[in-house]
């Protein structure tokens, strides 16, 4: 898909049903980025898939699930 960007996990993720570690280079989409960006695991720096696409405050720009503790975003 065109509107897909690369980014590095800086914490561990579930994403499309599978975990990901720490340091890994995962495909995704400008939605699944704003809510990683969201659950702080991956750099606020890290490329958008299209420079249109502005989070002004990533907390409240994305639903996500993460258990107390558990230390894992669920996307």
């Amino acid at each position: 898909m065109a509107d897909e960007t690369e980014v590095v996990l800086t914490g561990p993720a579930k994403l499309r049903g599978a975990f990901k570690k720490p340091g890994e280079t995962i495909t995704v989409t400008p939605t699944e980025r704003a809510q990683l960006l969201a659950a702080g695991v991956i750099a606020p720096d890290a490329p958008a898939a299209d420079p249109e696409i502005v989070v002004d405050d990533p907390p409240q720009a994305a639903k996500t699930t993460r258990k107390a503790g558990s230390g894992k975003a669920k996307v």
